[in-house]
């Protein structure tokens, strides 16, 4: 039996499969729109999943000689090193230091954008901050994912500490 997380991407893939052939020109406009908000949502959980596989796969990198995960991933799958790079940031920000923007990413109640934008504002706070205060900064941005996109996220970001 092979990983779960092997399985999940499997199974994601099949099902994306099986609708490769078929044309959305005969869905209904309720059904497009609902397809397309459910489309982002379980991009961001796939984002989720991958960013949590990107800290613990140093010793992917280690195996071919690569500089880390992000110099890997950018050969492998022929990804912009930029946003290689930026992804690994954020997936150590969301291993080490905002489990509740992870979660938020992982129900798909924030997207990637989202993401980069709050942890770009928690990690741009001062370092005397107390840590209650930046759990509660990280619980209040994520709050404003729900109605904000990445733009106002950051301008309230910039300013949470008012």
């Amino acid at each position: 039996m092979s990983h779960p997380v092997l399985e999940a991407t499997s199974v994601m893939g099949a099902a994306l499969k099986s609708v490769a052939d078929t044309s959305p020109v005969f869905m209904s406009t309720d059904d497009k729109a609902t397809a397309l908000r459910a489309l982002v949502r379980v991009e961001a959980q796939t984002v989720e999943l991958r960013l949590r596989i990107m800290p613990e796969a140093g010793d992917v990198a280690e195996q071919t000689a690569a500089h880390d995960i992000a110099s890997w991933l950018t050969d492998q799958t022929r990804a912009r090193f930029e946003d290689a790079r930026a992804d690994q940031a954020l997936a150590r920000s969301l291993d080490r230091r905002y489990p509740v923007l992870g979660l938020a990413l992982r129900e798909g109640d924030a997207n990637l954008a989202q993401a980069q934008v709050i942890a770009t504002a928690l990690d741009g706070l001062p370092a005397e901050v107390p840590s209650a205060v930046l759990a509660l900064a990280e619980a209040t941005l994520v709050g404003h994912a729900a109605k904000f996109g990445p733009r106002p996220l950051g301008r309230l970001g910039r300013r949470i500490l008012d």
